[in-house]
């Protein structure tokens, strides 16, 4: 992987993120930024007749959210029956009629679009100034999210992005959280681009799935692999400039980091050691591979340096971790592992596997 210029600014807080799918317990560890989705607070959920809004669970989240000082995204999607131009689409995951277009949309994105934009207008009215990010669909590229056309897709980015902005200057709009992992979501992305999609939204949204590779088979099979995936998905992102990382997900069956009682199950604790290992550290060398061995370098104000490392080639398997050494400077005095373990440094050569570990200067 080629090495660049690393983001000047500090890691803040609220790069670490999550998505939580329901309401309690709030994670353990501190998150300044939540992503509401599959949180009974789709559109449908919302707005389930025409004219008619509850309020009640999205208030929660916000009331929740506040007294946390978390800013939330609400991904707004999911059409409801009433408003829907198909109600009887079985393949949609989110209920039958969930992820058809409105049912005044053209397919070339003419129409009033008059049922989303009540509804934009509607939630965004209630929750301004409470809600800051605008998520604009789940997935479209997907036929179980969206089986509309990238020019509804875009008049219904356009309608949202003029009324939010309107109704709440400082809001953000993000882009239609897509993929972008085959040449299948690629022409999604093309085509919502050509359509000019991405001249009415502030950020991209990417879900960075890995599960069209074999490795992510063994990945979530493994507690020491799901450990290692999300500290180096946290370190490399980073390493990429993607300025919040919102893990799917807090709790769950998939790339869950807690139990359903909050306990933090290992990759959780990693993504607890990452919160502090980084948070308010300056990458000064982007994340890079020589051969099978990564490496990603960071300072702190007084002369603190550190480096995460790792190498690919190696693995875990039924509680085991294989390891190669790792030929270290004089400079380094200790380093961090993802359990949380401080270990000095003895000699010139420092154990690594597929979980980073933190080599530290003091």
């Amino acid at each position: 992987m080629q090495s660049q210029t690393p983001p000047p600014q500090p890691i803040p807080a609220k790069f670490f993120s999550v998505t939580k799918n329901w309401f309690q317990p709030w994670p353990s560890i501190p998150v300044t930024s939540l992503r509401l989705w599959n949180t009974s607070t789709d559109w449908a959920d919302i707005n389930p007749s025409k004219g008619v809004y509850y309020w009640t669970v999205l208030d929660k989240w916000i009331a929740a959210g506040q007294s946390k000082s978390a800013d939330l995204i609400l991904t707004m999607a999911g059409t409801p029956a009433w408003a829907s131009s198909n109600r009887n689409d079985s393949n949609c995951r989110y209920g039958s009629a969930a992820c058809a277009p409105p049912n005044d949309l053209n397919s070339d994105g003419t129409g009033t679009d008059q049922h989303w934009k009540d509804f934009v207008t509607a939630v965004v009215k209630h929750a301004a100034g409470r809600i800051k990010f605008w998520e604009i669909w789940n997935e479209p590229a997907w036929t179980i999210h969206w089986t509309g056309t990238p020019a509804q897709m875009v008049r219904m980015t356009r309608d949202a992005y003029t009324i939010i902005h309107n109704i709440d200057p400082n809001a953000k709009i993000l882009a239609p959280g897509n993929q972008a992992l085959t040449s299948f979501h690629m022409k999604w992305w093309n085509s919502f681009a050509a359509a000019g999609g991405l001249k009415y939204v502030d950020i991209i949204a990417l879900h960075g799935y890995t599960n069209y590779y074999p490795l992510a088979c063994n990945v979530f099979s493994d507690p020491n692999l799901q450990a290692a995936w999300v500290a180096r998905s946290l370190l490399v992102h980073w390493s990429q400039y993607v300025t919040r990382f919102y893990w799917y997900q807090w709790q769950g069956p998939t790339g869950g980091l807690a139990t359903s009682s909050n306990t933090l199950l290992k990759p959780g604790v990693a993504f607890q050691q990452l919160r502090q290992w980084l948070i308010g550290a300056t990458m000064t060398t982007s994340c890079s591979a020589l051969l099978t061995t990564w490496t990603c370098n960071f300072s702190r104000p007084g002369g603190y340096v550190a480096r995460a490392v790792w190498d690919t080639s190696q693995t875990c398997s039924n509680g085991t971790c294989t390891t190669i050494g790792y030929k270290i400077g004089t400079q380094w005095k200790h380093y961090r592992t993802l359990s949380g373990s401080v270990v000095t440094v003895s000699g010139t050569m420092v154990p690594i596997g597929i979980k980073p570990i933190l080599l530290e200067n003091r």
